[in-house]
């Protein structure tokens, strides 16, 4: 179960870092960059000036897809101007990935390239199986949240985002009334029976009766 909450864990943020630059990309296609080029055949079969856009976005994103995290890191830099490697999430990042495709690709026993990608956050040494558990996953999970709470603090600071400050700014909605407890109970056998709501508290009582006195 914590190695395929991992890999799915690892494909989620992917696909998010992926979502930015796209997002990004379509927004500003100047930043594709002139470098890079696009096939006769893309653009006689394209609609429009966007079709070309997003046929050369996937194309970037297909490229990236490739990379190391490093040089993920790098590209992402020059197009958004966000350097991923000074969030220290990401180094955690870098070891989760590198565990992931080491159980894809090595059944999970750590090589020259899990060492090599994970540094010093290596799990265990060349040989040795990667310890994967319950605790792992759980630490996983938070060094991701880290990631995309950093990451949505850079765009948001870069492209400001209203809704995002909306969203900061709305105050919490608290209940209009006060929520009675549930009892738990058990029968002649020991065994839970379902819960029933407990008896209001002689506060609520009074506030109850002093409602029906006005009515």
């Amino acid at each position: 179960m914590p190695v395929n909450g991992l890999v799915q864990l690892v494909t989620i943020v992917e696909a998010l870092l992926g979502d930015v630059v796209r997002t990004v990309i379509t927004r500003y296609p100047q930043k594709l960059g002139a470098k890079r080029t696009v096939s006769l055949q893309l653009v006689l079969e394209a609609q429009t000036l966007e079709d070309i856009h997003l046929r050369a976005t996937d194309a970037l994103l297909n490229d990236l897809s490739y990379k190391s995290p490093n040089e993920f890191a790098e590209s992402f830099d020059s197009l958004l101007s966000i350097n991923l490697l000074e969030c220290p999430a990401f180094h955690r990042y870098i070891e989760i990935k590198a565990t992931r495709d080491i159980f894809i690709h090595n059944r999970g026993t750590a090589n020259d390239t899990y060492a090599r990608k994970s540094g010093s956050h290596a799990q265990a040494k060349v040989g040795r199986p990667l310890p994967v558990d319950i605790p792992y996953f759980l630490e996983s999970y938070e060094y991701c949240l880290q990631l995309t709470e950093w990451l949505e603090s850079e765009l948001h600071e870069h492209w400001h985002s209203s809704e995002l400050e909306d969203s900061r700014n709305r105050p919490s909605q608290l209940p209009a009334t006060p929520v009675e407890p549930l009892l738990e109970l058990t029968d002649e056998n020991g065994d839970a029976a379902a819960p029933v709501i407990a008896p209001p508290s002689p506060k609520v009582r009074r506030r109850r009766r002093s409602r029906k006195a006005a009515t």
